[in-house]
């Protein structure tokens, strides 16, 4: 039986796309280690039965790092779903559970820097701010969230 090339170019291709795979989870694994060390060089931050919990001079927060591509958007349509904007791609994002909405929570978006929207009611939308909570929940970017801790009004 003769060997038929073909497969051979199947495995390599094959190989290459597992390489960018593990590639690309290595680099969002490091992305996150970065904002928990950065978080951690600022704030008091640990870890309290699986959670990260970031404890300042004004109060305590669960943390939540939410991931949005750095050229997408984030609007939040609902306490319960969350809109990831990319170019012509929408990506609905259900958030039930991902955090107690009894006690205050900071939720880190990372990386992107576009602002944050938020709707209030089905034809109002405000930008989010980091010093404005609701829900229990304070919501930002790294960069915002940093400036904030350094200046020690978060």
């Amino acid at each position: 039986m003769p060997f038929d090339p073909r497969w051979l170019y199947i495995v390599v291709i094959l190989v290459i796309v597992i390489f960018v795979f593990l590639y690309a989870r290595h680099q969002k694994r490091t992305l996150r280690m970065s904002v928990i060390n950065t978080l951690d060089a600022l704030a008091d931050l640990h870890e309290v039965e699986g959670k990260l919990v970031l404890k300042t001079k004004q109060a305590t927060y669960d943390v939540c790092l939410f991931h949005v591509p750095s050229q997408a958007e984030l609007t939040i349509n609902s306490i319960k779903v969350f809109e990831v904007s990319s170019f012509r791609q929408h990506t609905y994002v259900k958030t039930e559970g991902l955090w107690d909405r009894q006690t205050l929570t900071l939720i880190v978006v990372y990386p992107s820097l576009h602002p944050i929207k938020r709707f209030i009611n089905e034809n109002e939308m405000v930008f989010t701010r980091l010093e404005t909570t609701f829900d229990n929940i304070k919501i930002g970017t790294l960069p915002d969230i940093e400036r904030a801790l350094k200046e020690e009004t978060l």
